[in-house]
């Protein structure tokens, strides 16, 4: 049985794939606006939690131990 990922979720992968191109278009995607209401404050609130700066420093030294830096 196949996985099937809600739509709001199937969205944002959409969304990120416009942003990348198109800064302004994302928002403005048929399949956005196709959501409900709610599923779009979804998608909303995680692309805005996806932009936020991240101070999380990843421990790569086993990954690459030569070319590592914070």
């Amino acid at each position: 049985m196949p996985l099937t990922l809600p739509a709001h979720i199937q969205a944002l992968d959409v969304i990120l794939d416009a942003l990348q191109t198109n800064p302004d278009a994302g928002f403005k995607h048929p399949v956005f606006e196709s959501l409900s209401i709610h599923d779009q404050g979804l998608v909303r609130a995680e692309i805005t939690r996806l932009q936020a700066p991240c101070d999380t420093v990843i421990d790569m030294r086993a990954v690459a131990p030569n070319a590592c830096q914070p």
